[in-house]
């Protein structure tokens, strides 16, 4: 899928019809706003959580790491969506917090099973007016951007029709 363009990402946002890891894709496209990310969000974790492991276990608060972790973290977030065009989508839904390190998590997951990132529904980029360009010859169809829930539930299915064979 070629990347959308900010106008059809607020589009498809302004929408409300899609999900909140949807939205955190759409808002996450450009590679050097995801390298940003890849690098930032674990600085972030880690900086955010070690120095408080070190009080409690040796009694001490590495407040230079706290303080340094997480400032050069956020400044690779921002970075990131400057790059992208965006705001961060924290900005809008104090959720995307949460799914922001799940989607990095998840990502070589989906991956590795020859999954997509995400899943957009066909009715719902026409119904924003967004057109995606028609796949190259000899490609998957529109089964193959089911997304994990879609191929397992059919997976499911045809096993438990006996379709599946065995």
């Amino acid at each position: 899928m070629r990347r959308l363009a900010p106008d059809e990402v607020r589009r498809l946002v302004a929408s409300g019809r899609l999900g909140r890891w949807q939205v955190y894709a759409l808002e996450h496209q450009h590679p050097l706003n995801q390298l940003t990310h890849f690098v930032g969000i674990p600085l972030i974790l880690f900086a955010s959580t070690w120095p408080f492991w070190r009080l409690l276990v040796a009694g001490e608060f590495p407040w230079g790491l706290w303080v340094g972790g997480n400032v050069v973290g956020w400044a690779l977030q921002l970075l990131g969506h400057r790059i992208e065009g965006n705001r961060p989508a924290f900005a809008a839904d104090p959720w995307q917090l949460a799914i922001g390190p799940l989607f990095f998590l998840a990502k070589p997951w989906r991956w590795l099973r020859g999954l997509p990132p995400v899943a957009l529904d066909p009715d719902v980029l026409a119904a924003c007016g967004v057109a995606l360009e028609p796949a190259p010859a000899g490609a998957a169809g529109p089964e193959a951007h089911a997304g994990a829930a879609g191929a397992e539930a059919q997976a499911g299915a045809a096993g438990a029709t006996g379709a599946g064979g065995a």
